[in-house]
């Protein structure tokens, strides 16, 4: 080897440090070695200066940039671009970017994602140069103030001070690191709300952020990954930051942002919260997961005790019951696109859900949108359903495909379980039924379809089964059926049924009634009314009588007074005989049937008798024969509850009075439904009858003559009453296993 060739070997290592050395910014190189190990563009250098980054790719490439609804965020993505030697976070030390975190996706395609952590709300505008890419950090432009506005008014600037990086949450809070450089310098002008006070307040189960404004005041309030971002519109801030904050607040930092102060609370880590707003002050409570207290003894505590620890839960399992209930309780995000491509969408749900996406290669679409403070999981189905897309959830997998190749897998799955049925081969098996109908349990598993296509069912009452003729998948389902429905305290309960049927009756009579009659002679004359017509003769009798309007006594009722008069001479004879009659009689009849009967089934019960009624007819005379029962027709119901439908019919028939030479029947029935609870007694019907009757005989004229007039008239009071009243006391039987099952249980 000559000394030239030695020179130049030595030479070279030279050269490529001195050209190392001249890089201005810092700069990350993948070896080249390492750019060939795949035929995919693969990046090169991510180069970070002050407001830029500068990504360069070893061969032509395509990007798109969004931001995920976070100002502070941004996301870069390079489809089928390996990341290469850039796999852990990049934490620059340049103005305008906090980090860079590079993200690996491998579905549906192989790419990259670059996340830019902004150190205030920019925007990332991109130049494109070959395969180099230069991504400018420009501040998002303010609306303008009026001139006339700011003429005038004193300018007020923020405090300035480092934002903290966002990772190292052991690191102490101090002053300086609590509040992040003003955006704008804020406006004060009058008329306009204005925050004046900022409090840091320690509390038993937390922190609370106190923000107290000169008028009313209200937040919109965006929670995102560790931290609360609260957005007062139209509002200044002339207020200080706390000096010192405690867990689970990291620090609290503000900036003007789009015409609206914005407060950012720097959480540590995950924390609940709960955002009030009374009147001009505005209260942020904050719990970490290890400061919510637990609830003694099984008892709830206070409402927010409880409501912060259901926060403080992980939610991956109430959203896997959202997807089944039609409920979105997601993590709230918001999303502005416009027709921008769904993929990178799914990856963007992916990663704030924490599932795991799997997109069909079918998909595919556009979507224009602006969702604010919305749930994930209720945009992902406004997604799915605007470009006419279905979803799976397997676990915490969610699988993405156009709805008609789900439905044809559905059908192909229906249609292979079918052939796995008619290919498997028959059995048959016997099931006892113990206490429930064969017929009834029949009909069930009929309606219920448990039986497969090839399946067939019988029944043999006389041994109370149910044989089955199927394949062995079914066998399991129909005696999981049986066992719910055949079970003692299901069919065996029992009623008894207890009616009384009260009849009371009560009735007065009474009657007044005279007879008198005279006869007299003299010399001349002789007069005889009513009598014998001899004068001291042995007086009226038969109806000789005048006035003749007796009562109607018989034999053992009432009482008569007879009174005579005869002057001396015997020429004048007087006879008078008052009778009356008052008569009140009572009666009570109980009638009490009782019977038992099963649930839901029909029981009777007759008590009574049969009258022979003859009927004449052109040629004979024949027998006609009516009952007189008292009957009591049941069907009794047992409710889960307890009550007991009634279905009643009770009717009580008796012989009656004797008309025209035929007896008469008297009829009482009540037919009704009703809902009693067991042992409970209530009265389901009656009846009340009461007649009045008054009759007045008398001789014409003479009967109407006051006082005078009740010689010649018989008067007859009679009241009757009558009263049924019918009673119902239903009672549940219970049922007691035999011992064998007892000690079976």
């Amino acid at each position: 080897m000559n000394k030239k060739n030695l020179f130049s070997i030595l030479l070279m290592p030279l050269i490529l440090i001195l050209y190392s050395c001249a890089t201005t910014g810092n700069v990350a190189t993948v070896p080249k070695s390492d750019v060939n190990v795949s035929e995919r563009p693969v990046i090169e250098s991510i180069d970070v200066f002050d407001n830029q980054i500068r990504v360069k790719v070893s061969k032509p490439f395509e990007y798109t940039i969004y931001k995920p609804g976070d100002p502070f965020t941004a996301v870069v993505e390079l489809p089928g671009v390996d990341a290469g030697s850039f796999q852990e976070k990049i934490i620059p030390n340049r103005e305008g970017i906090t980090e860079i975190n590079p993200v690996t996706v491998s579905e549906p395609t192989p790419s990259t994602e670059l996340k830019v952590l902004l150190q205030r709300p920019s925007n990332l505008v991109p130049e494109k140069n070959g395969n180099l890419l230069i991504l400018n950090v420009e501040k998002e432009e303010e609306a303008p103030v009026p001139a006339e506005e700011v003429a005038g008014n004193e300018t007020v600037a923020g405090e300035e001070v480092p934002v903290e990086n966002i990772e190292d949450q052991n690191k102490p809070v101090d002053a300086g690191e609590a509040v992040e450089t003003p955006l704008e310098e804020a406006v004060e002008s009058k008329g306009v709300p204005a925050i004046t006070g900022i409090e840091f307040e320690r509390v038993k189960d937390g922190v609370k952020v106190v923000i107290v404004g000169d008028s009313p005041i209200k937040p919109d309030v965006l929670p995102l990954e560790n931290r609360i971002v609260l957005d007062f519109k139209g509002v200044e801030m002339k207020a200080e930051t706390p000096k010192e904050v405690a867990y689970p607040l990291k620090g609290i930092r503000w900036g003007k942002h789009n015409g609206k102060t914005r407060i950012v609370l720097d959480l540590m880590g995950e924390a609940t919260y709960n955002v009030a707003a009374i009147n001009n002050t505005v209260v942020v409570s904050l719990s970490g997961p290890g400061l919510v207290r637990p609830i003694a003894g099984g008892e709830a505590g206070s409402k927010m005790e409880a409501q912060e620890k259901e926060k403080a839960l992980p939610q991956k399992k109430d959203e896997a019951l959202a997807f089944a209930e039609g409920k979105y309780r997601g993590k709230r995000i918001s999303l502005d696109f416009q027709d921008a491509d769904i993929i990178p969408i799914f990856r963007l749900f992916s990663d704030v859900s924490g599932y795991n996406f799997v997109i069909s290669p079918k998909v595919k679409g556009k979507i224009t949108m602006k969702l604010v403070n919305v749930p994930w999981d209720q945009a992902l189905d406004l997604v799915l359903r605007t470009n006419n897309l279905g979803q799976q959830m397997e676990g915490n997998i969610i699988r993405i495909a156009p709805n008609k190749d789900l439905a044809k897998e559905s059908e192909a799955k229906a249609k292979a379980r079918a052939a796995m049925v008619n290919a498997k081969p028959l059995a048959t098996k016997i099931f006892n039924i113990n206490y429930a109908g064969v017929d009834r349990i029949k009909e069930v598993i009929n309606k219920s379809k448990l039986l497969s296509s090839r399946g067939s069912l019988t029944t043999d009452e006389r041994a109370s089964v149910i044989i089955v003729n199927d394949v062995d998948d079914t066998f399991p389902k129909v005696q999981s059926l049986i066992d719910k429905i055949d079970r003692p305290e299901l069919q065996v309960r029992q009623v008894l049924i207890e009616a009384r049927i009260v009849e009371v009756n009560t009735n007065y009579v009474r009657d007044l009634g005279i007879q008198w009659g005279a006869s007299g002679n003299t010399t001349d004359f002789q007069l005889s009314a009513g009598g014998t017509g001899q004068v001291g003769g042995p007086g009226f009798t038969g109806n000789n009588f005048i006035v003749n309007m007796p009562a109607a006594i018989q034999q053992g009722s009432g009482a008569a007074i007879g009174i005579g008069y005869l002057n001396a001479a015997r020429t004048l004879a007087l006879d008078l005989q008052l009778s009356a009659l008052e008569r009140t009689g009572k009666g009570k009849v109980v009638s009490n049937p009782r019977i038992i009967t099963m649930n839901n089934t029909a029981a009777k019960i007759t008590q009574g008798k049969t009258i022979y009624v003859p009927v004449a007819t052109s040629d004979k005379t024949d027998v006609k024969a009516i009952d007189a029962n008292l009957t009591l027709d049941v069907t009794p119901s047992i409710a889960p509850g307890g009550a007991i439908l009634l279905k009643l019919k009770v009717s009580k028939d008796e012989p009656g009075d004797i008309v025209a030479g035929n007896i008469s029947i008297n009829r009482n029935n009540v037919e009704t439904t009703t809902l009693i609870n067991s042992g409970d007694t209530v009265v389901i019907g009656g009846i009340y009858k009461k007649s009045n009757i008054t009759s007045d005989d008398g001789v014409p004229w003479l009967s109407k003559i006051p006082i005078l007039g009740l010689l010649f008239k018989h008067k007859s009071v009679s009241e009757n009453t009558s009263e049924i009243l019918i009673f119902i006391t239903p009672k549940v039987i219970k049922y007691e296993l035999p011992k064998k099952e007892k000690d079976a249980m």
